[in-house]
């Protein structure tokens, strides 16, 4: 038996790895990944080993490791295992495509819901074929020819053709969800039993994208029928040809989902999944660390460390759909101005307000595309920080100190960031009148009708693309349009690069064109973007397959334990 002193150097060399493993998991919110609680657990094992030769004088005999931590054995535990329980914290409200507006509820919808074509698990950018074994542009552009898979089958069975793919999108397109892509779409024809023809009204590049999202899923056209017969309510019923099943929902409980064995892609590996609402993210975060789940939607920061520090468990940090910006009133005022713009432009920190608005959570974004989207520019450099400058620049205009109005809304990651800008501006020597707003408040004031001089918020493109990130922000046809471009920038020269880049079917044409809306977006000043959050997912470490999705369309015959 080990000696009092061996034991408390047992003890101590365990509470030093503790603490080395506590600032590994939270420098920065960078969790730790599996590489590394490996290396950790290699770790301790070696320095037990040698405490124990040490100080307990070995005898001559060597002791054994297998250099893996408790959460590896976990995963040994379940390798195998054929049923997956999920948490989120928001509940759907609809399993129907175009009628849901929630990310869970897409979440659902991809898994029971097969679109025309599908994204790479790990890769929005990369589409492969889906209900749609191949397709082709006409020479225009506008029109989309689909050769329709051929065996596939709905869950009750049934198989699907080429008139439920045309009444699927129809009535899909007439979804709320749908409306923006919509109005793109002039016609959806059956050609004949294999081929069906989508007419755009103009060449749209990015309209495989659209048709990917889970709103555009397809189902049977004697389902719905009948549903709308016997008066069968489709948002809580189905009949898809996706991978998986809907078995059972429990309004503010949970909704349970099978494997669909005969589906065309392949019978899943994962046999079961349940789905469990908790409206509270710190009891949900506890039932994670308790291993109840094998993966978690909707971590809160302050539940953070003490998720990371569990083990069995690694927090993804999914980049976030949005890309946050300030921006302003152009049409009258002091940012009328462009002097004024671009005092604030030299005023701004961009790793301060990433560190002090989001807690150093999600990456500094100065480009107009979400990095996760197609456009992003990864290279592309901002005006430099320079606060002299901008006390330059706001001498030369003569400031004389007059109060600026920045309206911002009381969610947290708004409210943090807008701030420390404010103070940013005030070290500038702007006198900045920052006004908290309830977000409802907030939407009706500044969001639709841009009553403010300055404020920030952030972009949401439906579809990863550039076009669906910006168009709407930048683009002079709509200024004044509620919600879109209220701060009334742009110019012809922009208006004629954006529907360049919107018509154009050539992918290298269009990134030059939004780099060249960029270049001029950033010296005008219309638009600063700052930074890209993070929507975090714990996952399990048995969990195998996961790959990190910023729109959260996880697909469950990806994964496997």
């Amino acid at each position: 038996m080990c000696s009092a002193d061996c034991k408390k150097m047992i003890k101590c060399q365990m509470q030093t790895l503790t603490i080395i493993k506590k600032l590994i998991i939270t420098n920065k919110g960078v969790i730790m990944k599996k590489s590394l609680q490996k290396a950790f657990a290699v770790t301790l094992s070696a320095t037990l080993a040698v405490t124990m030769l040490a100080g307990c004088g070995g005898s001559g005999s060597t002791s054994s490791s297998s250099g893996s931590s408790s959460s590896g054995t976990e995963a040994s535990a379940d390798a195998g295992k054929t049923d997956l329980k999920i948490i989120y914290t928001a509940e759907p409200t609809s399993l129907l495509p175009g009628s849901e507006a929630q990310s869970n509820g897409h979440m659902i919808q991809c898994n029971i819901y097969d679109t025309l074509v599908l994204e790479t698990n790990g890769d929005r950018t990369k589409l492969v074929p889906g209900i749609a074994e191949s397709w082709e542009y006409s020479e225009d552009g506008t029109t989309l020819t689909f050769t329709i898979r051929q065996g596939v089958k709905f869950h009750d069975g049934t198989e699907l053709t080429a008139d439920d793919v045309v009444f699927s999108l129809k009535k899909d397109a007439e979804g709320s969800y749908n409306a923006s892509a919509a109005e793109l779409i002039e016609s959806i024809e059956k050609i004949d039993d294999t081929h069906v023809a989508i007419k755009t009204k103009y060449a749209y590049k990015p309209f495989l994208e659209v048709l990917a999202m889970p709103s555009f899923g397809i189902y049977s056209q004697a389902w719905y029928e009948k549903c709308e017969a016997d008066g069968t309510n489709t948002a809580r019923s189905e009949n898809g040809c996706g991978p998986y099943k809907f078995v059972e929902w429990q309004a503010g409980d949970y909704i349970k989902l099978e494997a669909f064995e005969d589906y065309w892609g392949g019978a899943p590996t994962i046999k079961t999944v349940t789905l469990k609402y908790m409206a509270d993210a710190t009891t949900a975060s506890l039932s994670m660390e308790r291993g109840d789940a094998d993966f978690f939607l909707g971590l809160n920061t302050s539940d953070r460390e003490h998720v990371a520090a569990a083990e069995g468990v690694t927090i993804q940090d999914v980049p976030s759909n949005g890309t946050h910006y300030l921006t302003f009133q152009t049409k009258d005022g002091f940012f009328a101005n462009k002097d004024a713009r671009k005092a604030v432009q030299y005023s701004l920190n961009r790793e301060e307000i990433f560190e002090g608005g989001l807690d150093g959570i999600g990456q500094v974004s100065p480009y107009m595309v979400n990095p996760a989207h197609f456009g992003y520019v990864e290279d592309w450099e901002p005006t430099p920080y320079d606060v002299d400058q901008a006390k330059s620049i706001l001498d030369g205009m003569g400031y004389d100190g007059s109060a600026i109005t920045y309206k911002a809304a009381n969610d947290s990651w708004y409210q943090k960031p807008a701030q420390v800008i404010t103070e940013q501006l005030r070290k500038a020597g702007m006198n900045v009148d920052l006004q908290i707003m309830e977000r409802g408040a907030w939407e009706d004031d500044v969001d639709a009708k841009g009553n403010s001089d300055m404020w920030n918020y952030m972009t949401w493109g439906q579809f990863p693309d550039a076009d669906a990130d910006i168009y709407m922000y930048l683009h002079t046809s709509m200024q004044g349009i509620d919600y879109a471009n209220v701060g009334y920038v742009g110019n012809e020269e922009t208006d004629a690069l954006l529907d360049k880049a919107r018509y154009s079917v050539d992918d290298d044409e269009r990134l030059e064109l939004y780099r060249q809306v960029a270049d001029i977006c950033e010296e005008e000043g219309w638009y600063l973007f700052l930074m890209t959050g993070s929507n975090a997912a714990v996952v399990s470490d048995s969990l195998k397959g996961f790959e990190p999705h910023a729109a959260v369309f996880y697909r469950f015959n990806n994964w496997s334990f």
